[in-house]
């Protein structure tokens, strides 16, 4: 038990004939395709992760033939090979002659400037220093106006961040903030 443990997840992978891999589906009838990728066993009867082709297999099975394109030694190395065969499908082939409703750039896929310095001139940094001038920076805090305008995510707000306390009114309970007449003193 104690070597399970500290075995890593690619050898464990190995052991029970897990792997990444990236596939493509054929439909013979509809003449399209379908592009994907996954870890685990090659016959372990995934299908994809579109469930139009999904339904599409488990109402006309033998219609279809998936190939494997090719057997990845990592997660990332699938994903690049995904992302470039999904890159050579037009826009116009999106959910008409493939499957794949849309292109996206896949997760785990770097910015493309990440990790470079000195990539904008000192005028370009100067426009966007100037086109923030003024507007509030409210990344990993709380929204200030969703509370006041009602939004969605108003009740994530802790009391510790703002303030609040809960009180009674007319029978119902509800927020008091500090400013508020009936806000509890202790």
């Amino acid at each position: 038990m104690f070597v399970i443990i500290n075995i890593s997840k690619l050898f464990i992978g190995a052991i029970m004939g897990n792997q990444h891999f990236v596939y493509i589906w054929f439909d013979k009838t509809r003449k399209m395709y379908y592009i994907g990728k996954h870890f685990g066993n090659i016959n372990d009867g995934y299908i994809s992760s579109s469930r139009w082709l999904t339904g599409e297999i488990k109402y006309r099975p033998n219609d279809f033939k998936r190939r494997i394109f090719k057997i990845c030694e990592s997660e990332i190395e699938a994903r690049k090979i995904e992302a470039h065969l999904l890159s050579l499908i037009s826009d116009s082939e999106w959910g008409i002659k493939y499957y794949n409703l849309k292109s996206g750039k896949p997760k785990g896929i770097p910015p493309w400037n990440k990790g470079k310095t000195g990539i904008y001139s000192e005028q370009t940094i100067k426009k966007i220093g100037a086109a923030k001038m003024g507007n509030t920076y409210t990344k990993g805090r709380p929204n200030p106006l969703s509370s006041v305008n009602a939004r969605k995510g108003a009740n994530k707000q802790s009391a510790t961040v703002t303030g609040r306390r809960k009180v009674v009114r007319n029978g119902k309970s509800t927020w008091a903030y500090p400013s508020d007449p009936d806000y509890p003193t202790t």
